[in-house]
């Protein structure tokens, strides 16, 4: 609070300040860009990801290609593909495990809160063993339901940004040696639909020299061999 004398007027000069326009009453929004504030936000406003589906195409399109040629031939590689951005604690993934259709495959879901994560710092996840022995003999869509309702609001769920950082990554060092064990790590944060038409979650493994790229069915099994992959916020 400043320390100055305030400036006082009679109710007369104030009224006829207003009537010629020597006075003028700013808003909130006014006075605080006079004084500077608000900056802060602005700049943030422009750090924002681009998340729209054209900007999503762009970012996802050779390497979903080059992972569809991995899984099929050349010529179904060349699917279209369709970008669903959404909350993926706001999916269904018991009504998703059902929701099989040969048409829409290429079709894949978008974690709008993990775009634009800086990969490199930060902090990876992994369940605790005793969930993980919990959730063995499970179907990954139960897998999907335990883990957007227990870590959902406090951790990130990582989709296919990460699936992709992680297989295109040239520099091994920057990923955590936490998830080079040889087990299959799971980004339940999106879903792909293979051309069986079921969703998939995607998933890679550490060979010891390169990472595998998978995805398996929201119906199949979760096993020994199978982890989460969470960041914390």
């Amino acid at each position: 609070m400043s320390n100055e004398t305030p400036f006082i007027m009679s109710n007369e000069k104030f009224k006829q300040g207003l009537d010629d326009g020597t006075i003028v009453i700013l808003s909130d929004e006014e006075a605080n860009r006079i004084r500077g504030e608000g900056k802060e936000e602005k700049k943030n406003d422009k750090e924002k990801v681009n998340i729209d589906v054209e900007h999503i195409k762009e970012v996802y399109n050779d390497f979903l290609k080059k992972t569809f040629t991995i899984w099929y031939d050349e010529e179904k590689a060349k699917v279209e593909q369709i970008p669903i951005i959404i909350d993926p604690t706001t999916q269904d993934y018991k009504t998703l495990k059902s929701d099989i259709d040969e048409a829409k495959f290429g079709e894949y879901t978008v974690n709008p809160e993990t775009q634009g994560i800086d990969f490199e710092n930060a902090k990876v996840f992994i369940l605790p063993e005793v969930e993980q022995k919990a959730l063995e003999g499970k179907e990954l869509w139960e897998v999907a339901e335990f883990i957007k309702t227990k870590y959902g609001n406090t951790h990130h769920i990582p989709g296919i940004e990460y699936w992709k950082w992680i297989s295109e990554q040239t520099d091994q060092s920057k990923i955590s040696d936490k998830l080079k064990d040889g087990n299959y790590y799971f980004n339940f944060g999106s879903l792909v639909r293979n051309s069986d038409g079921h969703f998939n979650v995607p998933c890679e493994s550490w060979s010891g020299s390169e990472w595998n790229r998978n995805g398996y069915w929201l119906d199949d099994r979760w096993s020994a061999g199978d982890r989460v992959v969470l960041l914390e916020k």
